[in-house]
This record gives structure tokens, sequence and C-alpha cells, in this order.
């Protein structure tokens, strides 16, 4: 059976290893990719990965093959503040199906040696990874649903490029353009009493759906083990748990658009309990932030990079980049403090923009 990866096992963040230390780890993942991705890629063929979390199908499995998906997990966590790795928790709750795939996408992207020298072989199996559709059938919407364990919330979607330079965002057509709205709080009742009425009533259904699948899943497992059991009994109840996985779904999306309708607001910080409040008018210029987490200290680099990059809004973009630039720096000062005026490069970009410091106090 597969084995969870913990915290004190992470391997140091790719973005900030060395370039000697870059090298080994890609040819790592080189190694990996060559001996392990297509014995991966068999296992999401069987019924059971399309059903069943990795922790669930992988006691059918054997030791070469637990130990494939433990290094790749491995791998991946030096990933994990770069790319959307689903760990520490999501890549043991989607199917096998789905976290395979992830495992082997995410990995295939890393570094020359991983993209361009696949083993013979490995790199047909990865491009019919990465070339499955996302969208797939209610059997497979029903997996997600109810490999989704009922204490866990579904990852935030922003996934900050830290560290690596990728932060751009402005006028050239191509460009990558980051998402700058930092991740929800692990739990809804950390920051949904800032949300509207109506998203705090649709957010209060969520534990119960969370049951309702759990129970859908049983239900669903114990007739899929039952010969005799009727298809319309088996459709019923997948039925079931698909419509409680939808619903879910259009809470947490909704949840994250009221959350970034809150973060562009401004003046939003978050204790280090994790808990949100919202400042009184006045006082973010002048509270110094408290001890940060890493996602904060993370997304406070990201914020810089972009803010203090003057290679961007110099053309016709230049009112936009301007009106953006406001609204980034107002969110960095809540994580920098007062600091945030004595930085140099912040100083040269507000010359720079023509940026009315008395507007960034307000």
């Amino acid at each position: 059976m597969v084995r969870k990866i913990q915290g004190n096992e992470y391997l140091k963040r790719y973005d900030n290893m060395t370039a000697q230390e870059r090298e080994a780890y890609e040819s790592r993942v080189g190694q990996w990719l060559s001996g392990n991705a297509e014995m991966l890629t068999e296992k999401i063929d069987v019924f059971e990965a399309r059903m069943q979390n990795v922790l669930q199908v992988s006691t059918a499995w054997n030791d070469q093959e637990c130990h494939a998906f433990e290094d790749g997990a491995h791998l991946l966590s030096a990933l994990v503040p770069t790319a959307d790795t689903w760990l520490p928790d999501m890549l043991y709750a989607k199917s096998a199906k789905r976290a395979i795939r992830q495992m082997i996408m995410t990995l295939s992207a890393v570094g020359n040696e991983a993209k361009e020298e696949p083993a013979e072989g490995t790199a047909m199996e990865t491009q019919a990874v990465a070339e499955e559709p996302a969208a797939e059938t209610n059997t497979t919407n029903v997996s997600d649903a109810m490999s989704v364990n009922a204490g866990i919330e579904p990852a935030a979607p922003f996934q900050a490029d830290a560290g690596d330079g990728n932060i751009t965002g402005g006028d050239n057509q191509g460009e990558a353009q980051v998402d700058l709205v930092p991740a929800r709080p692990k739990h809804i009742d950390q920051y949904v009493h800032l949300l509207p009425q109506k998203t705090q009533e649709h957010a209060a259904l969520v534990q119960g759906l969370y049951r309702e699948l759990d129970d859908a899943r049983q239900k669903l497992d114990l007739l899929m083990n039952d010969k005799t059991s009727s298809a319309a009994d088996r459709e019923a109840w997948a039925k079931k748990a698909t419509k409680c996985d939808n619903t879910l779904r259009k809470i947490f999306d909704e949840l994250d658009a009221e959350w970034e309708k809150l973060v562009k607001s401004g003046g939003i910080v978050v204790d280090d309990l994790g808990n949100v409040r919202v400042l009184p008018a006045g006082e973010a210029a002048d509270t110094e932030p408290a001890e940060l987490t890493s996602e904060q200290r993370a997304r406070r680099r990201d914020l810089r990079k972009w803010l203090v990059d003057t290679r961007r809004g110099n053309g016709a973009g230049r009112e936009e980049r301007v009106k953006q630039w406001y609204e980034n720096f107002r969110e960095y000062l809540t994580l920098e403090g007062d600091a945030a005026f004595k930085d140099e490069k912040i100083l040269e970009a507000i010359k720079h923009y023509g940026i009315d410091m008395e507007k960034l106090k307000c």
C-alpha cells in the first residue's frame, strides 16, 4: 500500500536549488519518468482507479508499484511552491487515475532532461496522459467526488510561480500573466464570515454534502462488489454522488469568486492562526504584519516581483498597468507593512509609473 509523504521528507524547493542541485534533481526526474511513468500509466486503466483514491487501489499493487508512486510524490515535493502538485492532501484524495496523471504531467514539465530525453516508450505514455480530456464521464466525476475525504477542502486555485521569475504581466501578447489572488485559508470558517450572507448559507451546506457524498460512496462500493445488485441501483447512487459533487464544486467556485472580491477590496490580513479579518480604514499603512506563513511569504515575494518590474506597461496598456499597480501594492502593504515605502526598488517603480504616494496610503 502507498505511504503518504510527510512534511519532513519534502525536498528542497526547486526554485531555491543551485544550478548543480537542479541538474541532479532533473536527472532524478528523468530517471523516474523512464522507469516508472509507463508502469503507473498502466494502473489508470483499471476501473478501480476511477472510483478510488491511490491509498485504496494501491492495496492491490506490488512493492515496486507502490515505491514508484511514493518516489514520484517525493520528487513532486520540490515543486509545491511553483506547480500544482496536489500535495499534501489532494494527491491522495482524488481518484488514483487523476493523481497519477497529474504526477506524470507535472514531472514531465521539469527540466530539459525530463522533457526532451525520456526513455523509449515513456514519451508516448506521457503524451497519452497529457492529452486525455480533462472532462470525463459522470463515472469519473463521481470518482473524484467520492475520493475527497470529508475533512479536506479542495485546494485553492492560485499557484504562485514563486522565485523563478515567471511573473510578468501587461502589454505583450503571449506573455504569461499570474493571477494575483492569494489562496483561500484552508478552513471555510476562517473567512466565510466576511462573505455575503447568501454565500455563507451555501457554505454551511458543505459538511452535510460531504457526509451525503461519503454515504453514496460507501453504498456504491457495496453495490459494485455485489454481483446480485442491479444496474439501476448502482446508477441511482452514482447519480446522487454526482449531484453532491457538482453542488460542492459550485459552492467552492462561489467561494473562490467572493474571496477574490474580498481581497481586491483591500485591507485583508490573515493572522498566524489563519483567520482572516478586515483592517479598519487607515490602519493598513500603520500596521506591521504578524509573522507570515510560508504561503504569505511566497505571496509577498511574488507581489514585489510584479511591482518592481518596470519593463511592462509602457505602451498602450500603461493606464491599466498603473491601475493594477495600486491594487497589488495595497495587498503587498498588508504583508510587508511600512517597510514597503522604504524599498528602493518599489520607490523606483512609483517614480517610473507616476504613482500618487498619497493614494497609496489611503
